[in-house]
């Protein structure tokens, strides 16, 4: 790794003020560098002032103090398909981008094969892109950002889109670029994607700095943060914009989503129950929610699925109520360790999905009388006890 420092950002700070004269503090004192090969995964929870850093760093936002020292080329890939236009084709797309940023023909030519190679779109980069699906709208916008020059790159989420397959890609690509001492800032939820690729962590929480260091380190405090008060239930509500914002155009809100544990601890011996309420909020003709549980290194412990019929979900939208789906975990079904909890939506057919991870964070304990038993130790994804004979 080049150890030039290639980003320095200082002491910034940002507020917003409300319509009644109140003030939010988006960023407060706000400071570190990166070196040449970074890549930095920025996590935190909603409205913690990711977006608002990301935005500051791109130039879109100016600071109230502060300020941001660049040394190379900065990308800003904040939302992706932005400039694309509709009536036009992948590849006349392509062409349009790169001829704005001063490229070559031999360049672009270049670039568009590379794109169509890594999308998989095939004959469909002749088509106008207002035809493509988000999946393919994501390979095309995702491909093309990668095959840009530059020496950062700062990107919000775009990990969290497309298939696995496509996803794993995306991932090579990106260790790809570190190789060649490129620098890159990503903002995900997924947090086994940041262990997985970032080299550095920031951690933030109500626009405070609450840790930046080497990845691991981070988040360890993250995880320690948010389950410290996690003993006996975990919820989330509707006004969570990152579940209401994905599942949107399937006429489906997510009020809340709860998890509870028998005896208000979760202990290897308790009794979960996890449930999700939700409002229909247009008509539809069925639908499925699948539930996983992962642990903290990303592995899927555990998924089930709740599909309603077309007859009870019209039900549900006819009398404008919300509906409460939920599931209950045996006890022993876990054993020691730290999960997280997902949902996706999808239709009958599982041909279309939104998918959400990482909403709950839950630590399950051992009982006291455990600790010292000598087979408390053993590592394994359960404990279901056997009915022995």
């Amino acid at each position: 790794m080049n150890y030039e420092i290639i980003l320095n950002v200082q002491s910034l700070c940002k507020k917003f003020y409300l319509s009644d004269g109140d003030e939010i503090i988006a960023l407060d004192n706000i400071s570190f560098d990166l070196r040449k090969g970074d890549i930095l995964g920025v996590i935190g929870n909603n409205g913690s002032g990711k977006s608002s850093l990301l935005k500051i760093i791109s130039g879109v936002m100016k600071p109230d103090k502060g300020k941001i020292e660049i040394s190379g080329t900065l990308l800003s890939v904040l939302s992706l398909g932005s400039g694309f236009h509709p009536d036009l084709s992948g590849e006349e797309n392509i062409k349009l981008k790169t001829k704005l940023l001063s490229y070559s023909k031999e360049e672009i030519n270049a670039i568009i094969h590379r794109v169509t190679e890594h999308s998989e779109l095939g004959d469909f980069m002749g088509m106008p892109v207002k035809h493509y699906s988000d999946g393919m709208f994501v390979r095309l916008s995702v491909s093309l950002y990668l095959e840009l020059d530059f020496d950062i790159l700062v990107i919000d989420e775009i990990l969290s889109s497309g298939d696995k397959c496509f996803q794993d890609k995306i991932k090579q690509k990106i260790s790809h670029l570190v190789s060649q001492n490129k620098t890159i800032i990503l903002v995900s939820h997924d947090l086994h994607t940041v262990k997985e690729l970032c080299n550095k962590c920031l951690f933030l929480d109500k626009g405070v700095i609450k840790s930046f260091d080497e990845t691991p380190k981070v988040l360890e405090k993250y995880f320690l943060k948010y389950l410290s008060n996690n003993d006996k239930s975990q919820k989330i509500f509707e006004s969570n914009a990152r579940v209401n914002n994905l599942f949107e155009d399937l006429n489906i809100q997510i009020q809340e989503i709860s998890l509870f544990a028998e005896n208000e601890r979760f202990t290897v011996e308790s009794s979960m129950e996890i449930s999700i309420k939700v409002l229909l909020k247009g008509s539809i003709d069925c639908f499925g929610i699948v539930f996983f549980v992962k642990d903290v290194d990303g592995r899927h412990y555990h998924t089930d699925a709740n599909f309603m019929r077309k007859d009870a979900v019209q039900q549900f939208y006819l009398t404008r109520q919300s509906s409460i789906i939920s599931g209950t975990y045996p006890p022993f079904f876990y054993n020691k360790g730290i999960f997280s909890f997902g949902v996706v939506l999808t239709n009958k057919n599982f041909d279309y999905y939104k998918r959400l991870d990482d909403l709950i964070y839950f630590k399950i304990s051992e009982n006291e009388w455990e600790k010292n038993k000598q087979w408390s130790g053993f590592e394994s994804y359960s404990r279901l006890h056997l009915d022995w004979k």
